[in-house]
């Protein structure tokens, strides 16, 4: 959470915007928008670029909140995560804008922050179906943990190794050798 006072809590602002509460989500963004922009002009180095995936973070948050766990993290860190991979995703892509999908969009007035979510019966990619968990399966526990901590549920490698309780080299090596593995099963 922020320093500054706040009328939310973490657990209750997060309760409230799992319930869409429009309100807790001005509040989010206006609390938040500046801290995410920052973490992702410094992988980018575009303003525009910066400004568009911006909004693509803020989509994301408000479409995948039930995938963030308090017993893993705080909201701010999984956010800050949400916004370093989606920054990371543009540039790996080589796109030099990323584009907000057009069934999803933020539309921002003086006071509020309205989500238009076209999207109410498509299917969203499903690691279970591009066969990813079974590929995770074939790996050793150790690695696919690390996998599953750090690339579906968004934990840094810091805070993976802190979860697995062992040193943060240990979580690159590990890491850097399950996806050459990853790669050549594919």
């Amino acid at each position: 959470m922020s320093r500054r006072t706040s009328p939310f809590i973490e657990a209750d602002l997060v309760a409230r915007l799992l319930q869409r509460d429009e309100r807790a989500f001005l509040w989010l963004y206006q609390h938040y928008s500046l801290s995410l922009g920052r973490a992702i002009q410094l992988l980018v180095h575009n303003e525009e670029q910066t400004r568009d995936l911006l909004q693509d973070v803020f989509v994301k948050i408000w479409t995948n909140l039930g995938r963030y766990d308090a017993g893993k993290g705080r909201l701010y860190t999984w956010m800050l995560n949400v916004a370093r991979n989606t920054a990371l995703d543009a540039l790996r892509s080589g796109k030099a804008k990323k584009r907000v999908d057009a069934t999803q969009m933020l539309f921002f007035t003086e006071n509020t922050i309205q989500i238009i979510d076209q999207q109410c019966h498509t299917n969203a990619i499903n690691i279970d179906t591009i066969g990813l968990r079974t590929l995770l399966t074939k790996l050793p526990p150790s690695h696919s943990q690390l996998i599953d901590l750090i690339y579906l549920n968004g934990y840094t490698q810091q805070e993976a190794a802190d979860e697995l309780k062992i040193p943060v080299g240990t979580v690159k090596t590990r890491l850097q050798a399950t996806l050459q593995e990853l790669r050549r099963a594919m």
